[in-house]
């Protein structure tokens, strides 16, 4: 990171006379002002003497080093969400914060078991500070452990307050929050019931409470923090930060305490006492034990990197933003233009940094982080105005490019693919009733009061017009026209939150609308005819080509607020589960509504974290202006553009899909770019790019029949050999005790099979432990209860076996279950040992069998049904809920089997021979441990120093990784090294050997250079493989997986100073010398720490140090990472200006990297020949300009 100096400043002062430097008096300013509020803080905290606010405190998240890390405890956590999180300035003086973007971030917490942070029974409270960004859905948790009797801390249908339940109901609601301003929370669970059941703070005063006692419950479900693990849609839009969790009670004086600054945790490392903490220093790249850092500026932003850290922002952003998108909205006054980054809210605020051209005022800007907001004067329909974007900075003053332009295409009057929706806000009830209100006009009619909003839908789903759940208390209609392509009888479906009603003409002629359904109730799928009034009970029939009126009403108090209609032709057997809202492309108005010109884009998947390797590429958009066809349309994957006999183009009711499906998976956690050319409304070419990283997994493992791939998700794994049931040689089982789950991700091939309403599940099962889990799950959409097409409990936490299909958990239509007890005696010995376990239906007819023997059997009329998707076993229907056993032998058949068949296979017959075989996993090709970011670490010289231990039991390198192999000696070889994969080890038949001349320590044989406090970083850059004068070194690793990418850090630091030498892995070559000693924060680089080796291929590679530098070269190599699939990010070289004086007249600059100048400031800058700090420089010139690097 360059920094930068003017000699500018210095010519200036000493022609005052005055040996100052303004902008370090400024600097010094601005900390002393946040120093002071800081440390003003603990004079508040008088009231909690003698009580300790770490006492009981279980978890901490303080977001502070960039990360969801747990500081207190082991409940780490992992982003989820279709984009990054990104983190933000937290309240001033307390680091960085999440950014939630509430459409589907959140952080799932992943450390701990599911089970941990329940409470059961007892007390809790829980802190945190939060900004509203928008109240923009009914239910919005902020955090939660679930529903019922879990606590959480969330919004309560659609009130502009915070509610908290933990353990009994919420207490009664407070007052509205402020929306954009920092808030202090605390939740409190008293199980003890002494003052209160529940009380929940807001910046230190009491907000509510419930007197209630409260009874906390568990469930099997990780925290979430801007989320609830037991519904959907419920994210949290806006900030969070500093949240902790205690297994106590916290006291009023408590609560104010940490509401006015008291400090949770143990206090931040400083090691050397400058006022940054050391997690601090090393996500930013600086050293924590070089204290002069704090006074400087590493992005030349005035701002040094002290005042950087006490403001939370970044202090190495030299990037410049850059306008991302600009978007049109259709009330034809409001531009929405969103940035690369946050920007200087005072100078992205001023109006005359922005223009049109044609001319169009703008009357106001509004700035929120990397968003702007302008209103313009009322914009003409179909106009196109260009904008250009002048002095916009970023948060450390980095310039958006000169005259950056984009073009507004206003949007357009149309009339066909749409329907129009009206709205009248403020009518209170969820009951069919509130339709009747005046101001609402009647079916058919254009009465009643000017709606207050207008708008189009582009289905017949008012989710066009209303997204989320955040409008309560109205009623609103859809109407236009429905022109069928078909001749025929159709059925009409319609499903509703709240209560709403379907009228359609016998023409195109509104005052003949009759009533054709309703929905009094709320929120039900949709049904088949002739079960309740929400479908028709018998069909209308429709003619070709010919339009009707067609009008949907329905009313929202509060709550989730959607309304849907679909139809359905006599013929087709689509289930009414199944269907989707009827498209445009049959839809028209004869009032015109207003359309973005650019059209919108649906859908793109797969987009974000955790996309199935084995996913097409697919994206979705509503037309616009221009017309979209296969010849000015192309789609790019990683940069290739995809040829057009692989891409499918599909125009459907006005929306166009495209498509391709890859002819190979994609590798476990591989990165994807996603890039789709097409024409904008003025027929330029633009376009929409997106990526998304596929899901880490093992494997796949490939059932016999179709070779349908498994992909082993989690901690599951291949057992040893001969650990499958029969316990014999060459019979592998897949081990899911410590969690994990195999996902067949495309199982459409049980369609046929379940549209018969006959199938059997069988496999077997060794327990492990009991807990509220699934054995097997198979997803239908049109099944509820999350997808619950087929799903079996073996047992579930009660003991009890639950055989469940076509949802749950009706014992008349989709259940059936009994104790394990009513058939094993000593239920403890049956789970030890391994048992055949059979879930079977034909007809109605459900039998559960174990090893052949009938445990139970009973009648569910819903047929099986036919829309299956992905099948889970191990888990849930999404990978939760994990049944920690050994499988084996896993086999869907097409028939219903016999008691024989089973009892056959129960005997020791293969299932994979039985007849009506589907499909069958025997597990017996034991899948492989690695896959992308697997880390083979390896710890040479764990004998040194002299025969003492310094092997690595942890963490420890760059990466952090945790599970390494310790290795003596200076020549050897080892096999059967393990592997980390996130934390857990596991097994592989990766092998090193190494040959060196000795091994030697850089620290406690008379050379130290090894000043890191004690830990695993310091051991692994204790001892080391050491050449001589001439000597190399060489290591070699085998057994890597075939055709895989990788990276290999080198740790590379010798006992003393001044010598070097070289290091190549094939044609790569690294030179690399020790210049510095070892501080416990690792320095990249020639004259670093550790170098890297990118792009490394093949199942094997060899290491060579060769000693080049010095009067006695040397090539140390004190350990080695091997990470599979690449991804080691290399910091940009850097420098420093550590120091500046006046002596004799010329100006001294001490620093480190390489010194460069330049007569202008912003370049460019051409190294100072000869120089070596210091540097001494006699200013002559009107000004110069320098920078380290």
């Amino acid at each position: 990171m360059p920094m930068h100096v003017s000699l500018c400043a210095f010519v200036y002062v000493k022609v005052r006379q005055q040996l100052i430097d303004m902008n370090k008096i400024h600097q010094y300013l601005r900390r002393l002002r946040w120093a002071l509020i800081v440390s003003l803080l603990p004079v508040f905290n008088m009231g909690v003497q003698g009580q300790d606010l770490n006492n009981g405190l279980v978890a901490l998240w303080s977001f502070d080093d960039k990360n969801f890390q747990d500081s207190v405890g082991e409940f780490h956590g992992e982003e989820m969400g279709t984009d990054p999180i990104e983190f933000t300035t937290g309240r001033p003086g307390f680091g960085q914060a999440l950014a939630l973007d509430g459409v589907d971030q959140y952080v799932q917490i992943v450390g701990g078991d599911a089970s941990d942070l329940t409470f059961e029974g007892g007390s809790m409270s829980v802190s945190a500070w939060f900004r509203i960004g928008a109240f923009d859905k009914s239910w919005q948790a902020l955090i939660a452990k679930g529903e019922g009797n879990r606590w959480r801390v969330h919004r309560r249908g659609g009130e502009p307050g915070l509610a908290h339940a933990g353990g009994v109901g919420e207490g009664s609601a407070g007052d509205p929050l402020d929306l954009d301003v920092w808030h202090h929370l605390v939740a409190v669970s008293d199980a003890d019931t002494e003052e209160f059941g529940t009380r929940l703070y807001i910046n230190g005063e009491i907000y509510s409470e419930n007197a209630s006692a409260p009874s906390l419950g568990e469930n099997d479900k990780y925290v979430m923090i801007g989320g609830n693990p037991d519904t959907g849609n419920r994210t949290w839009n806006g900030d969070i930060d500093d949240i902790a969790i205690w297994d106590r009670v916290l006291s009023e004086a408590e609560v104010a305490a940490i509401f006015t600054g008291s400090s949770l945790g143990e206090p931040a490392a400083d090691s050397d006492g400058d006022g940054m903490s050391d997690s601090w220093e090393e996500s930013w790249g600086f050293d924590p034990n070089d204290p002069s850092d704090a006074d400087q500026d590493a992005d030349g932003d005035g701002d040094t990197n002290l005042v950087e850290s006490q403001l939370g922002t970044d202090p190495t952003d030299t990037t410049d933003p850059f306008l991302v998108s600009m978007e049109g909205n259709c009330d034809m006054t409001t531009v929405t233009l969103t940035f690369s980054e946050a920007l200087d809210e005072a100078v992205a605020g001023d109006a005359g940094n922005y223009s049109f051209e044609p001319a169009l005022d703008i009357t106001a800007v509004t700035v929120k982080k990397k968003t702007v907001t302008l209103t313009t004067a009322t914009q003409a329909a179909g106009a196109h105005h260009a904008l250009s974007i002048n002095n916009l900075v970023d948060l450390s003053k980095n310039s958006i490019a000169a005259n950056t332009s984009a073009d507004l295409y206003t949007c357009v009057e149309v009339t066909e693919g749409a329907l129009r929706f009206e709205a009248w806000f403020g009518i209170g009830g969820a009951s069919i009733d509130g339709l009747q209100d005046e101001r609402v006009p009647l079916p058919g009619t254009n009465g009643g009061d000017t709606p207050d909003l207008v708008s189009a839908v582009y289905s017949f789903n008012t989710r066009d017009a209303f997204p989320d759940d955040s409008n309560n208390d109205y009623a609103a209609r859809m109407y236009g026209f429905i022109t069928p392509e078909e001749s025929g009888s159709y059925h009409f479906f319609t499903r509703s939150d709240d209560a709403s009603e379907l009228f359609l003409s016998t023409d195109d002629k509104p005052a003949n609308a009759v009533w054709l359904t309703e929905e009094l109730d709320c929120c039900d799928a949709f049904q088949e005819p002739g079960i309740d009034d929400t479908t028709t009970f018998e069909p209308i029939s429709l003619v070709a080509g010919k339009r009707y009126y067609i009008e949907f009403r329905y009313k929202e108090g509060g709550g989730g607020d959607w309304g849907e209609v679909a139809w359905r032709k006599e013929g087709d057997d689509t289930p009414a589960s199944a269907l989707r809202p009827i498209t445009g492309g049959f839809l028209s108005t004869s009032t015109p509504v207003l359309s973005p010109a650019n059209g919108a884009f649906t859908a793109r998947s797969p987009i974000g974290k955790n996309a199935n390797p084995n996913a097409s590429i697919s994206v979705s958009h509503r037309s616009g202006v221009a017309e979209w066809t296969a010849e000015n349309t192309s789609l790019a994957v990683d940069g290739v553009t995809v040829s057009a006999d692989q891409v499918t183009f599909e125009d459907s009711g006005g929306i166009v899909t495209i498509s391709h499906t890859p002819s190979a998976i994609f590798g476990s956690g591989s990165e994807h770019t996603v890039s789709l050319t097409y024409p904008d409304p003025g027929g330029n070419p633009a376009t929409e790019n997106w990526s998304f990283t596929a899901r880490s997994y093992m494997g796949p493992t490939l059932d016999s029949v179709g070779s349908y791939p498994g992909f082993v998700f989690g901690k599951a794994v291949s057992t040893e050999d001969a650990g499958g049931h029969t316990g014999t040689a060459g019979d592998y089982g897949m081990d899911m005790t410590a969690g994990g789950s195999v996902a067949v991700l495309d199982a459409a091939f049980l369609n046929p099979v379940f549209k018969t309403d006959e199938v059997t599940v069988a496999y077997w099962l060794k327990k492990d432990s009991i807990s509220n889990s699934s054995s097997v799950w198979i997803n239908s959409p049109s099944s509820p209860s999350g997808q619950r097409g087929f799903q079996a409990h073996t047992p579930w936490g009660d003991g009890s076996i639950y055989f469940d299909t076509a949802g749950c958990c009706d014992a008349a239509t989709q259940r059936i279950n009994a104790p394990l007890s009513d058939f094993a005696a000593d239920v403890d010995a049956f789970w030890a040992d391994w048992h055949l376990w059979s879930f079977s239906k034909k007809g109605d007819l459900k039998e559960i069998r174990i090893d052949g023997e009938l445990f139970f059997d009973g009648f569910n009329e819903n047929p099986l049904p036919s829309d299956i998707t992905s099948m889970w076993i191990g888990s849930n229907g999404s990978g939760g809920s994990n049944d920690k056993s050994v499988f084996d032998d896993f086999a869907v058949f097409s028939k219903a089997l016999s008691e024989s068949d089973l009892k056959a296979i129960a005997g020791g017959k293969s299932a994979g021979t039985v007849n009506n075989l589907v499909a069958f996993w025997d597990f017996n090709e034991a899948v492989s441990s690695i896959g992308n970011g697997s880390v083979v670490a390896i710890n040479f010289g764990a004998d040194e120093p002299d025969g003492n231990r310094s092997d690595v039991s942890g963490a420890a390198g760059v990466l952090g990784t945790s599970n390494w192999n310790n290795v003596d000696g200076s020549t050897g070889e080892a096999s059967g090294l393990i592997v980390d994969n996130g934390g857990s080890a596991a097994d592989s038949s990766i092998s090193v050997d190494w040959a060196s001349n000795n091994t030697w320590s850089s620290q406690g044989r008379g050379e130290e250079n090894n000043e890191a406090p004690d830990g695993n970083d310091r051991n692994m850059m204790t001892g080391y493989l050491d050449t001589n004068n001439t000597s190399q070194t060489t290591v070699t690793v085998s057994g890597l997986p075939d055709g895989a990418s990788y990276d290999v850090v080198v740790y590379a630091k010798g006992g003393m100073t001044g010598r070097g030498g070289e290091f190549s892995i094939g044609d790569s070559v690294i030179t690399h010398s020790t210049e510095s000693s070892f501080s416990g924060a690792y320095n990249y680089g020639s004259t670093g720490d550790y170098i890297v080796f990118k792009g490394v291929t093949g199942s094997s590679f060899t290491l060579i140090g060769t000693p080049t530098t010095g009067g006695a070269p040397r090539a140390p190599i004190n350990g080695i990472e091997v990470v599979i699939g690449g991804g080691v990010d290399i910091p940009a070289a850097s420098g420093s200006i550590s120091g500046l004086s006046l002596q004799d007249g010329n100006v001294v600059i001490e620093y480190t990297g390489t010194l460069k100048s330049s007569e202008s400031v912003t370049g460019p800058y051409s190294s100072v020949a000869g120089a070596s700090s210091p540097y001494s420089v006699e200013p002559t010139k009107a000004s110069e300009f320098y920078i380290a690097e």
